[in-house]
């Protein structure tokens, strides 16, 4: 016969009370340490290509590399768009919109649980309308020297070297005029001819920004991706003696508002990507009183 006291079913109760609050705790512990689902994000703006404005209402479709498709979104006023990617992996865009070439990325990568924000531009359509005349009272074409001198006296940031300063540096070739640019650095690299040989060729980095630099000579863009465009024309051809005058702009910030749009180099998935900015203003379009 067994006799229960008051004793042993306080003790009973406890040790039942100690089993829940562990068990409890356990539920509370894997909750704590179970994976949490992944989360990719893309983001970005669709863009005109030669203002930067954004496009508003454009489609953009965002598929993996085998073109399946896994969502469709419009921008915002801004041209801003946000999209949740069902996994990691390979992906590209599609941006449509009225008045604008439609336009496909080559496939980019998106890591798991990685947010990726990009710049995805545009390029006009002209539409042509019969019968229309337009009249404008727009000014003619400035000239090399009127620009320069409005960028380094009204804007002011940046490098601004005149004719008398690159005589005085005496570069040998184009390239070697950034050995007197502060914040830049000037390497080299090999590049492959049509000829089949190989030549050095400049290849300036600034210590600002993102590091690399778009170039134009005398407002024309020499290359809108990331080669080196010291080895394309023009600036293959350029000549230090051809050169009345260059503006240097390290970063985005230093780069003046009539020429952001063209600070950009688009990466080889098609992604655009900030950059600083260097204008070559040559003799030849410098204008009177050079």
């Amino acid at each position: 016969m067994t006799i229960e006291t008051t004793a042993n079913v306080a003790d009973a109760r406890r040790r039942r009370r100690w089993t829940v609050r562990v068990a409890s705790a356990l539920v509370l512990l894997a909750a704590c340490v179970a994976p949490a689902h992944a989360q990719q994000v893309l983001r970005g703006r669709i863009v005109d290509d030669s203002t930067r404005n954004g496009v508003e209402g454009a489609e953009v479709q965002v598929a993996l590399a085998d073109t399946t498709v896994v969502a469709r979104v419009a921008t915002d006023r801004m041209g801003r768009f946000w999209v949740k990617l069902p996994d990691a992996g390979l992906y590209r865009i599609q941006a449509s919109a009225l008045g604008y070439n439609t336009r496909t990325s080559t496939t980019f990568s998106v890591a798991r649980n990685d947010t990726l924000d990009i710049v995805f531009g545009l390029e006009a359509d002209a539409i042509a309308l019969p019968g229309l005349r337009v009249e404008t009272d727009r000014p003619g074409p400035s000239f090399g020297r009127t620009l320069f001198e409005k960028h380094r006296d009204e804007w002011g940031r940046g490098v601004f070297l005149d004719q008398q300063m690159i005589e005085k540096l005496a570069p040998y070739e184009v390239g070697t005029i950034f050995q007197g640019v502060e914040g830049t650095r000037l390497r080299w690299e090999w590049t492959e001819l049509e000829s089949g040989d190989r030549k050095l060729i400049p290849a300036p980095v600034s210590k600002k920004g993102r590091g690399c630099f778009a170039y134009m000579v005398d407002g024309h863009r020499a290359s809108k991706n990331m080669d080196n465009a010291f080895g394309l024309f023009p600036l293959d051809t350029l000549r230090p003696e051809d050169i009345a005058a260059v503006e240097v702009y390290r970063y985005l910030g230093e780069v003046p508002p009539d020429l952001r749009s063209q600070a950009y180099l688009a990466t080889e998935s098609g992604i655009e990507i900030q950059c600083g900015l260097v204008v070559f203003r040559t003799k030849a379009a410098w204008g009177p009183g050079r």
